[in-house]
């Protein structure tokens, strides 16, 4: 298994070290193997470099960095430390994501967030048994292929 640096992943992914470095000292995104003590360094596998990708991503449509940090740890198995699980397949599937519009300035939803298998699924999950009517959500689909294939051609 090949292992990259947070300088192979400031090469590859375009992200300045200053800022790869915040987002792991703050749990936003996390190494493989963690850094010790006497020069060990962190070490990112490649799913963690297409981790990274998608969470780079997720802020780009504007998520927090919360939200962000969580789907990316979901996407990788690592909630629950459950690291030897993944929750999805790079090249098969897609990622929906779902959050009900607040209505009232200061109401907040979480996203709801789940790999689908092989096509993208349309949400109908607000508007079920229960529901008075439509309710408002915002819903993003991300095709897994498309960022795996882009950090595939930035590694030299």
């Amino acid at each position: 298994m090949e292992f990259y640096s947070t300088f192979d992943i400031e090469k590859i992914l375009k992200i300045k070290r200053t800022r790869l470095q915040e987002w792991i000292k703050n749990f936003w995104i996390a190494p493989s193997r963690a850094s010790g003590g006497r020069g060990l360094k962190a070490s990112f596998t490649i799913e963690d470099l297409y981790a990274i990708q998608l969470f780079v991503e997720l802020l780009n449509m504007n998520l927090e960095r919360f939200a962000a940090a969580e789907i990316t740890h979901y996407v990788l198995g690592r909630q629950y430390k459950r690291q030897d699980e993944r929750h999805v397949n790079w090249n098969t599937d897609y990622l929906n994501l779902v959050r009900l519009t607040p209505i009232e300035k200061d109401g907040e939803y979480p996203w709801r967030y789940t790999p689908t298998y092989g096509q993208p699924m349309v949400s109908h999950y607000f508007q079920g048994k229960g529901a008075p009517g439509k309710v408002p959500f915002c819903q993003i689909i991300i095709r897994l292929r498309d960022i795996k294939e882009k950090v595939d051609r930035a590694i030299p």
